[in-house]
This record gives structure tokens, C-alpha cells and sequence, in this order.
């Protein structure tokens, strides 16, 4: 199952945070390739904003852009009945 092992809360519902921003940058002479910073928040209207900063190696951020690309494309067309892979988008009629 797609949400086995996700945090859920009290309700046991799937807990999201909100992404407010991401931050990447090359680490050169780190022990991983990429940094990315991710700031989220639980409640953005309270203004209170949390971070996680994580270190990818290229291999991981290129499966981390595809798996995510994959869900955007599949998302995109559900909802706009429209073709999304590499460049071959044609609208639905």
C-alpha cells in the first residue's frame, strides 16, 4: 500500500505539511553531492515554518525528480485530460 508506514495523526489520518520552499545546492567536497533544504509547515497561516536539510547523492536526486515528475504527469492528466510524457502533450477534445 502507497501510504504503509507514512505518520498519520490522532484520527489516524496521513499527516501532510504544507511545502512553503526548497532550497538545492551543489556541496562540493561534502559526503554527498546535492544539499536540499525543505521548509513546511503544519499550519501556514501561523507563519511558523520548520526545515529539514537532507544530502543526496546525483543518483538519488535523479530518481527523487523522476518519481516526483511521474506523480505531477499522472496528476496533470486526470485532471486536464492530457498526455504529459516528454513533450508529446496534446489536449483532449
Amino acid at each position: 500500500m502507497a501510504w504503509d508506514g507514512w505518520n498519520r495523526d490522532g484520527d489516524g489520518c496521513v499527516r501532510i505539511s504544507a511545502v512553503l520552499a526548497w532550497k538545492s545546492a551543489a556541496l562540493l567536497g561534502e559526503n554527498a553531492d546535492i544539499g536540499l533544504r525543505i521548509e513546511f509547515s503544519d499550519e501556514p497561516a501561523s507563519h511558523h515554518v520548520s526545515a529539514l536539510q537532507f544530502g543526496l547523492t546525483a543518483a538519488q536526486a535523479r530518481a527523487l525528480s523522476a518519481d516526483l515528475a511521474a506523480h505531477a504527469d499522472k496528476l496533470e492528466a486526470q485532471q486536464f485530460g492530457i498526455a504529459t510524457s516528454m513533450g508529446d502533450r496534446q489536449h483532449a477534445s
